[in-house]
């Protein structure tokens, strides 16, 4: 591996991809997310885990020991996915940025597939693949390959917000996640970037492998409508 947790570049051309992990409570499952990106095709690539002061924050560091390559922060405090998601921007040295739940995984070609996608006017998207408890797959993805804008997601959200690649500049300049969301952050992101002309390309495959968690924080229903309520408001007019 090269310094700085970017591993050894085999094409001069490549764009560094900084890859965001933010963790909370995710100990036991954080080293198979790193692992996920370390086997990526894709050969520029920098890991930033930012632990939300998780109270497993000795294992956290625990598991990270095995992964030297990996840049490490930790939040003085709780502050929530959004401004955990924004330190990692924040510090992330690609000029491309992906995110990873700690509780999830990659596909192998997840991000080389997504790098071949991106354009200047477009962020870019993936199908899912959900893993349930007992180890059953279920593959699903949105039926359209653009979506161009914000009314086509306004009163349905079918966009997995982790599955998101995306250049830095551009997330910087539309002001990163909304810290005063607790939930859907992630719609609320999207709608901002389709409104501003931003589209969002969508790869039909499940390249974002999601575990299903039953005691995770996307398993709060109420919690998540009352935030996704909060987002339509903000951009329904």
């Amino acid at each position: 591996p090269c310094c700085c947790g970017v591993r050894r570049m085999t094409l001069h051309s490549m764009k560094l991809v900084s890859v965001i992990i933010p963790c909370y409570k995710d100990a036991l499952t954080l080293g198979r997310a790193v692992a996920s990106v370390i086997a990526q095709t894709y050969q520029c690539i920098e890991i930033v885990v930012v632990n939300d002061c998780s109270p497993e924050t000795e294992q956290v560091v625990a598991c990270l020991a095995n992964y030297p390559q990996v840049r490490y922060l930790c939040n003085a405090a709780n502050v929530g996915p959004s401004a955990t998601r924004n330190k990692g921007l924040a510090i992330a040295k690609g000029e491309i940025v992906a995110f990873l739940d700690a509780d999830d995984e990659y596909h192998p070609e997840k991000i080389a597939l997504q790098m071949q996608a991106l354009e200047s006017d477009a962020v870019v998207t993936c199908g899912v693949m959900q893993v349930d408890p007992d180890g059953r797959r279920k593959a699903s993805s949105p039926s359209v390959k653009v979506i161009c804008q914000a009314s086509e997601l306004l009163y349905r959200n079918s966009l997995v917000g982790a599955c998101l690649l995306a250049p830095k500049q551009l997330l910087l300049a539309h002001g990163g996640y909304d810290p005063t969301l607790r939930s859907c952050e992630d719609f609320d992101l999207w709608l901002r970037l389709l409104s501003s002309g931003i589209k969002v390309k969508i790869i039909p495959r499940p390249l974002y492998v999601y575990h299903f968690n039953p005691m995770g924080l996307s398993k709060n229903f109420r919690n998540i409508s009352r935030w996704e309520i909060e987002a339509i408001q903000r951009h329904a007019l």
